[in-house]
């Protein structure tokens, strides 16, 4: 429920208050230290619910739980659990705009309150001597290393916030309802006021100093009479008869109390057992409001303009109900006893309470300043009054700000409409830009069309002409067969057979180098020889064709060679002649039946190509190492080309189509 059943029962006891207009409270809400979330959380609550009000300040109390936090992991220094209560102080008081409602809710916060089971031993205080940062172990620090850093965090803070002319805080810590008495000498060293205080009885130097300081003792008969000792034997009325600054309190009223009003049950209790009279009871109340955290105006306001002062001129009989006689004698009996002790020692002491002459300069001050309506700091909360002057330049002030106002919103408008012209042209330039970039992609895609058909046109022209190219050159090199013919067997009658495997063996270098320079000596024989001489020659040139054109040195020894003799063109021409029309006279199936096939490729098959024999007066040819006929002389045969072997892929050998130059 986020707190609101919480806060609907506490604005009901606010309710009760406002029929009664004597009774105040200062309730209790916890900060644990564990994040430095809670501070907003809690300020979120305060103003969601509404908890402020007239009759009440809220105290902060801090419980002492560093161990219990440390095992579970929610700090991990002493330091750190201290940086978490403390710190979102210090950052709203130097920029309170940042967090405004965390900055309300502390304006109504009195003080600071550290409470705890104080049954629980400590660790001696003289071994507790790090540092928070350094305290990092799960053991719990001792009670007054607690007091000291709390102290220290909030002395410093309020020196800061009344600098700047904002609310202060008390320190009150809960010390003296059990546990030793080193937890009172924290208390008397450190706090405005403690708590409970029952303690104190056990130790009257102890009471002798907190008298001589004026420090405050709230005490909780009823409660104390359910928790520590009976009422009976509460201390509060020997220390108010001793002198001290006592007064009664309330603790947990809807446990302990069982009326409506439990502070006039507390009241009226101490009253009728141990017998305090009217005037007793209006001087306990006068320390209640003394003690509280109330603001300056509050208290003139309950106890009258001049209770800063220490004698009788501070007590207004009207507001108190309290004899002037008692705090005269009060106030005497202060200064009797210090001037004692300044004549024993020999040592001047600071009083807790102004002398007469200190109280003259202070009502003086004060009286000069209500003249110049100004408040002069009497500690506490300050609530200047406005002035005249004051309220007109805030005025002035306001008119200003609703006129930049005004300027600021008709800029805004201005650029909200700008701004709006802006979007919608940038959203134009975007739809022409998308525009631009289709129609460049599409007249991209016509020229890459273009220059794709006309790549591919001269792709299919080269293919072709390389088709042609290399049928022409499988046809010189590697199914036409020459027949080398040499002077010597020319004349004597013998002829020469060879078959020319320069195209199946391109890959062999080194053997067809050999065969060109054969066939280029051949070539240069044959032309010296005789007109009887001519088919052996036509012969041997187109051999040497068959074996040039693999190579470009081959290509040009045969230009060179028909070009430098014309018969020899002539003789070329004629046996091409010759070969074309016996090659296309003859059927396939005559083919298949009378010359051999050269196989070539792989076992999944292959394609045969078949050439006819050249059949002339002068050489005869011979196929895969066949005898020749009878009466014909054989030279030398060369040695037989490598083979290659055979790949998986098949090779397959076009027909042999010769060139339009040739047909």
């Amino acid at each position: 429920m986020k707190g609101r059943y919480f806060a609907e029962l506490t604005k009901l006891t606010f309710e009760n208050f406002k029929h009664d207009r004597f009774t105040f409270t200062e309730n209790r809400l916890p900060i644990y230290g564990a994040n430095d979330k809670e501070w907003e959380l809690l300020s979120d609550w305060f103003d969601t619910h509404g908890m402020a009000s007239f009759h009440n300040q809220w105290m902060v109390q801090v419980p002492r739980i560093y161990s219990y936090l440390r095992k579970r992991g929610k700090v991990n220094s002493f330091a750190e659990y201290i940086e978490n209560i403390f710190k979102p102080l210090w950052a709203v008081s130097l920029h309170p705009s940042k967090d405004p409602r965390l900055f309300h809710f502390i304006n109504h916060i009195s003080g600071f309150d550290c409470v705890e089971d104080e049954r629980r031993p400590d660790t001696p205080l003289h071994i507790a001597t790090k540092a928070p940062h350094e305290w990092t172990s799960e053991e719990e620090p001792p009670f007054n290393y607690y007091m000291y850093h709390m102290w220290a965090n909030i002395y410093s803070l309020n020196e800061f916030r009344r600098r700047r002319k904002f609310s202060t805080f008390t320190f009150r810590p809960s010390c003296g309802e059990t546990g030793p008495v080193d937890h009172l000498i924290g208390g008397f060293l450190l706090a405005n006021a403690i708590n409970y205080g029952v303690t104190l009885a056990d130790d009257a130097p102890l009471q002798y100093l907190f008298y001589l300081a004026r420090i405050g003792v709230t005490v909780s008969p009823l409660s104390n009479n359910t928790k520590v000792l009976g009422y009976l034997d509460n201390p509060f009325p020997h220390f108010f008869r001793r002198g001290l600054m006592v007064s009664l309190s309330t603790d947990s009223p809807l446990m302990f109390h069982h009326t409506q009003e439990p502070l006039l049950e507390e009241y009226s209790i101490a009253s009728k057992v141990w017998k305090l009279g009217p005037n007793d009871m209006c001087e306990i109340a006068r320390n209640s409001v003394l003690l509280s955290g109330f603001d300056t105006a509050f208290k003139r306001e309950r106890l009258g303009d001049l209770f800063f002062l220490s004698s009788s001129r501070s007590n207004d009989a009207s507001r108190t109900h309290l004899s002037d006689i008692r705090v005269a004698y009060r106030f005497e009996t202060y200064h009797s006893e210090i001037g004692l002790l300044e004549h024993i020692c020999g040592l001047e002491f600071p009083k807790a309470l102004l002398t007469l002459s200190e109280e003259s300069a202070r009502e003086a001050e004060f009286l000069e300043a209500v003249k110049k309506k100004k408040e002069v700091p009497l500690g506490g909360i300050i609530n200047p009054q406005p002035q005249e002057a004051d309220i007109d330049k805030l005025q002035q002030q306001r008119l200003l700000m609703q006129r930049q106002l005004e300027e600021l919103t008709k800029t805004l408008t201005e650029l909200q409409r700008q701004n709006k012209q802006l979007t919608e042209k940038l959203a134009e330039e975007m739809a022409r830009d998308q525009q631009a970039q289709q129609m460049r992609r599409r007249s991209f895609e016509g020229r890459w069309d273009q220059i794709m058909e006309s790549e591919g046109r001269k792709r299919s022209s080269v293919v072709a002409k390389r088709i042609d190219e290399t049928s022409l050159g499988r046809l010189f090199g590697s199914t036409i067969i020459s027949v080398l013919c040499s002077p010597g067997g020319a004349a004597g009658g013998g002829e020469e057979a060879t078959w020319d495997g320069a195209g199946d063996d391109a890959d062999d270098s080194n053997s067809q180098q050999q065969q060109q320079q054969q066939q280029q000596e051949q070539v240069q024989q044959n032309e010296g020889q005789s007109n009887g001489r001519t088919a052996s020659m036509q012969f041997n040139t187109m051999g040497s064709l068959g074996a040039m054109a693999g190579g470009n040195n081959a290509s040009n020894a045969m230009s060179a060679t028909l070009g430098s003799d014309a018969k020899g063109i002539a003789a070329v021409t004629t046996a091409l002649v010759n070969f074309q029309e016996n090659m296309w006279s003859r059927k396939t199936g005559d083919n298949d039946s009378q010359f051999p096939q050269k196989k070539l490729g792989s076992q999944k098959g292959c394609i045969t190509s078949v050439l006819p024999p050249i059949s002339t007066d002068l050489a005869l040819t011979s196929f895969n190492g066949a005898s020749p006929k009878k009466g014909h002389s054989l030279a030398k045969q060369p040695p037989t080309p490598p083979q290659r072997s055979s790949r998986e892929v098949d090779v397959q050998r076009s027909a042999a189509v010769l060139p339009h130059l040739f047909q």
